[in-house]
């Protein structure tokens, strides 16, 4: 923007000063958006599988991409995990205890508003180590939401066999209960 040399002194600081706010606008709604994993909920789900995909196990999970109740439950969940069967018994991507996740991985939105989104991870389940056992074509669906930021963040995860994450854990019988 030109501040022409013709405008009196007072409405060129106006001016100036119009700019600057807004710059600083825009400063700040950047350096919010920067904060977040990923700017949609596609790629919030992919940034949180292959950075975090073992969000479940003690201490591994964050604030950073875990709703509050998910990331409360499975500190509770946490806490039982000293040699006791706690709710996550298996990998909850998976829903079982062996296998990999191979790729192609296929990412697909499946329903999107303001505050909540659902994603499907459709995969191959397979045995690195028993390569003929045949594979499996599977399906897991993610919930997100948005955080206090604005920020997607996993809310639950449905494994292939319909087991969600928060239900499992809502449910488990804690000692102490």
């Amino acid at each position: 923007m030109c501040l022409s040399p013709s405008l009196p002194p007072f409405l060129r600081a106006r001016s100036m000063s119009r700019t600057v706010a807004i710059a600083f606008a825009c400063l700040l709604s950047t350096t919010a958006n920067a904060a977040c994993p990923a700017a949609t909920p596609v790629d919030t789900a992919r940034w949180i599988y292959e950075k975090h995909q073992d969000f479940y196990l003690n201490g591994k999970g964050s604030a950073d991409y875990l709703s509050k109740p998910l990331l409360s439950l499975l500190k509770k969940d946490w806490a039982c995990q000293n040699g006791d069967q706690c709710a996550v018994s298996a990998n909850p991507w998976t829903d079982a205890q062996d296998g990999d996740v191979q790729k192609p991985i296929d990412w697909k939105l499946v329903s999107n508003s303001d505050k909540q989104a659902v994603v499907e991870m459709t995969y191959n389940l397979g045995y690195k180590d028993a390569p003929q056992q045949p594979v499996a074509s599977q399906t897991t669906r993610l919930l997100l939401a948005k955080n206090a930021n604005s920020c997607w963040v996993l809310e639950n995860l449905q494994g292939p066999q319909g087991v969600a994450l928060m239900q499992s854990l809502e449910e488990f019988p804690y000692e102490g209960d």
